[in-house]
């Protein structure tokens, strides 16, 4: 999946921000990875993968979401209400 995929590219890229090969990139991470969210996660929260998929596709960006937040750069998850409503979405009893 290319979510997946770019997921991992920028948690990987936070991990070596101080190398000089990825301290330009890592400075992009904490806008492009809300911007994943959005084309991820819907306005009421539902991912638009099935449940089967989600983790495939969402852990990635997760990973990538709280490497910004520990690093100091912003709070993704108080600056994006997608996530609070994913996690309502995920996290409710079937």
């Amino acid at each position: 999946m290319p979510q997946q995929q770019q997921g991992y590219r920028s948690f990987y890229a936070l991990l070596l921000a101080r190398h000089p090969d990825f301290a330009a990139r890592a400075s992009r991470i904490a806008d492009g990875v809300l911007l994943q969210v959005r084309q991820q996660v819907n306005d009421s929260g539902a991912h638009f993968g099935c449940s089967h998929y989600i983790a495939a596709s969402f852990a990635p960006t997760l990973n990538t979401l709280m490497q910004v937040k520990q690093l100091g750069q912003t709070d993704p998850f108080r600056a994006e209400q997608r996530l609070a409503r994913f996690r309502r979405f995920y996290l409710k009893p079937c």
